[in-house]
């Protein structure tokens, strides 16, 4: 199964032109200053537009904001635990399990941490959980609720008898140490005396993080991902 950085998602035909200009402007702002603290003006300036055009598009900020958490999630959607579950012979023996589950880890570090997209777009998805709006949660019941589903379900093939609630932490665990990658990534530079996460750091913690999940489910740690 090929993994992907891009994915033209059902809203991609959404965001052209001006519309994704200001989207962009703005999710770039957001990720930096938090929404309380970026001005409508300042998007408007940054994409080289008048606000006219934000009110027009989006009708208010807290709406472009939602439609900033909509573009984000869309660019970053990880859909390799759908794509597992229409393939049953991903969940016949532990060793498949175990790539399968590997699959997915390293799918949440292309979609976060690849070079070939802006990283204002895991920035500014971390911090909506982090400070949470009513944005934050129309987006996520358009836009996750599927993945989030389709994750449970990969983990309870994986260890039949799982419980959904012990699923949904598996979840809740994968995503939650992406976002300690992603929110604490100046510290922990800091603390690496790094300046960027390298290819090779990068791999040492997908693996990591890939070796907690299979050790938790029973899972042999031989599975790998090409």
């Amino acid at each position: 199964m090929k993994l992907r950085t891009n994915d033209n998602g059902p809203l991609a035909g959404e965001y052209e032109g001006i519309k994704r200009d200001l989207i962009v402007a703005a999710g770039e702002l957001f990720a930096d200053k938090g929404v309380e603290g970026t001005s409508v003006r300042a998007i408007a300036k940054r994409c080289g537009a008048n606000i006219a055009a934000i009110n027009y598009h989006f009708g208010s900020k807290e709406n472009l904001y939602t439609e900033v958490l909509r573009y984000a999630m869309t660019e970053t959607r990880c859909s390799v635990a759908q794509e597992l579950l229409k393939d049953d012979t991903w969940f016949t023996a532990p060793a498949k399990k175990a790539a399968a589950v590997r699959m997915i880890v390293k799918e949440y570090f292309l979609q976060y941490f690849s070079t070939k997209r802006p990283s204002w777009l895991g920035r500014v998805l971390i911090l909506s959980m982090v400070y949470p709006t009513a944005s934050m949660e129309v987006a996520t019941r358009q836009m996750k609720t599927p993945e989030n589903e389709a994750l449970m379900k990969v983990f309870q093939r994986c260890k039949p008898g799982l419980p959904t609630e012990q699923a949904q932490f598996f979840a809740l665990s994968l995503v939650g140490q992406i976002a300690f990658y992603v929110l604490a990534k100046a510290g922990i530079l800091a603390a690496l005396g790094k300046t960027t996460y390298d290819e090779a750091f990068l791999n040492k913690a997908e693996k990591h993080i890939g070796d907690l999940i299979l050790t938790s489910l029973g899972l042999p740690l031989t599975g790998t991902v090409s």
